[in-house]
């Protein structure tokens, strides 16, 4: 086979993907079907094992639309097994990371887990891409509360060129009293910054508005701390002298304070 043939053939291929692909999106999304093995991938695709990933990949998009996977998608493993697919077949393809960093850690824990693994895959791969190891850290941190983890991840991050100088802050501020909520208010601008995707931008958008009352309440405290030389015994102590009110939250989030600690949690992550 002559190389311009080769080259033809792979237009041709890319040509007839992404014109099948696009009919696609007009119409329902379609059924996201249980994944080959991967061993069955790699044995027949052989050379083309680039082109395989990006058809996979691009499946994977069809499937999730503009829906928001959180509360609609329903065959999770299925979406996981074929994103650890396309990071076996081709490693190198950026766009696998952000795109999994952007939907599967919103799922579970589980899920977290998973983009995690494929993450650090990607950390081996662009050992000099500093958004990957963040993603990393803002997984144990905001997801699995695995605050040692995160900010190994972070501090890892800041040592990389080009990583913006606040990333070791961050990194010494989740070993404070105040990590928990300051970090996480941190963490959630920087990602919502950063984040293209309107759906995953609206998601940070509520968690910021969220972490912004707890961290008010949290400076409430530690003025009130000052003035009177003892931490209060309740928040109701706070109002209103110290905070014209205690703020209201969204169902999903609740504020617990066992004195002197403030903690900001999700319903379903209260211990």
């Amino acid at each position: 086979m002559t190389k311009p043939f080769f080259v033809a053939c792979i237009i041709l291929a890319y040509s007839i993907m992404f014109a099948h692909y696009d009919n696609l999106k007009s119409e329902n999304p379609p059924q996201l079907t249980p994944a080959l093995p991967e061993t069955i991938y790699k044995a027949s695709l052989g050379f083309l094992q680039q082109l395989g990933a990006e058809v996979l990949y691009i499946k994977t998009k069809v499937f999730l639309g503009g829906s928001d996977p959180v509360v609609s998608l329903e065959k999770t493993m299925t979406l996981s097994n074929y994103f650890e697919i396309v990071n076996s077949l081709h490693p190198d393809f950026i766009d696998t990371y952000h795109f999994t960093e952007s939907t599967l850690p919103w799922i579970s824990p589980e899920q977290t887990r998973i983009a995690n693994r494929i993450l650090i895959n990607g950390t081996q791969t662009h050992p000099d891409n500093y958004m990957l190891p963040f993603y990393l850290g803002f997984n144990h941190f905001y997801f699995l509360k695995e605050h040692k983890a995160a900010s190994t991840y972070f501090w890892q991050s800041s040592k990389l060129e080009g990583a913006p100088s606040w990333f070791g802050h961050l990194a010494a501020t989740l070993s404070s009293k105040s990590g928990d909520i300051i970090g996480g208010l941190i963490l959630l601008r920087a990602m919502e910054r950063n984040e293209s995707s309107e759906v995953t931008k609206a998601r940070y958008q509520h968690d910021i508005v969220e972490h912004e009352k707890a961290v008010a309440v949290f400076k409430a405290v530690q003025l009130f701390q000052s003035k009177h030389g003892r931490y209060p015994n309740n928040l109701m102590e706070l109002t209103p002298e110290t905070l014209p009110a205690l703020p209201i939250f969204s169902n999903e989030y609740k504020l617990i304070y066992a004195p002197p600690e403030l903690r900001l949690v999700k319903h379903d992550e209260e211990q």
